[in-house]
């Protein structure tokens, strides 16, 4: 068993998706005002948020040190410079979130690696990207920025405090955001947002969130 990795957070967001829909998507190279990005569909994405099987481990002290991931869509790489210790073992279930990168093939630099012991994460997230391709076929999306920029958080310690309240108040069926948002302030609504997308917690039903353990 590995120790969790802990990487510089991005300003991109972390976009949920397959990981053939990174695959499929046609990578744009940056400079040093815009970022990386693939193209998918109507999106911009340099930052990724999925859920995956460890298919391969690192061999560790070998840089880059890789390890392969499959959510069930496709397989990619997941390859860092630094050197690094991870949460998982092979066939353990992982988060990952990172920036996309391509070096002979598309794969991901990690910045956050988590061990995932319940499967019910898996089946959550499957209806979240199942959810929002319905909403892609219904019509199209608003002509919001799809890399939103992370605006400073009122509190600095408000993500840590939220995570704290809901691990205190959760019984089993999660916590309503109102009652974070009541105990901890009006700063708590966006908190929350980037805790959502950066997979720090997850809505278990509509308004309720439970943290990922």
């Amino acid at each position: 068993m590995y120790s969790v990795m802990a990487g510089e957070s991005g300003r991109q967001t972390a976009v949920k998706m397959w990981i053939s829909d990174i695959l499929s998507g046609q990578f744009v190279k940056g400079d040093k005002d815009t970022p990386s990005y693939v193209a998918v569909r109507d999106r911009k994405v340099s930052r990724v948020n999925i859920i995956a099987t460890v298919v391969s481990e690192p061999e560790l002290g070998i840089l880059p040190i890789t390890f392969i991931v499959d959510d069930g869509s496709g397989r990619i790489s997941c390859r860092s410079f630094e050197q690094k210790e991870y949460p998982f073992t092979l066939g353990d279930i992982v988060l990952v979130i990172g920036r996309i990168r391509e070096f002979g093939e598309l794969y991901i630099a990690p910045e956050i690696v988590k061990k995932i012991d319940s499967i019910k994460w898996v089946e959550l997230r499957r209806q979240e990207l199942k959810k929002n391709a319905d909403m892609r076929r219904v019509g199209p999306q608003s002509d919001e920025k799809v890399l939103v920029e992370e605006e400073a958080i009122g509190k600095p310690n408000t993500s840590q405090n939220i995570v704290s309240l809901i691990r205190e108040l959760d019984t089993g069926n999660g916590v309503d955001i109102e009652e974070i948002i009541a105990r901890l302030g009006a700063d708590a609504a966006r908190a929350v947002d980037y805790l959502l997308q950066d997979g720090e917690v997850f809505e278990v039903s509509p308004g309720k969130l439970k943290v990922l353990d």
